[in-house]
């Protein structure tokens, strides 16, 4: 798993934004596979259980 501080790298965020097709939102969870986007959630919607079921 990776954190990113928006604040201080907001650049880096824009660009995994941009790369990965997903609108930016803080906080956001987005899960990768082989570099594939497989779950994206932000806000209320993030549940521990939604990111358990791509996690094994």
């Amino acid at each position: 798993p990776w954190y990113l501080d928006l604040l201080s790298y907001r650049n880096v965020s824009n660009a995994i934004a941009s790369e990965l097709g997903v609108h930016h939102e803080s906080p956001q969870a987005i899960l990768l596979k082989d570099g594939v986007v497989v779950h994206d959630s932000s806000h209320n919607s993030i549940s521990v259980s939604e990111i358990a079921k791509h996690v094994s």
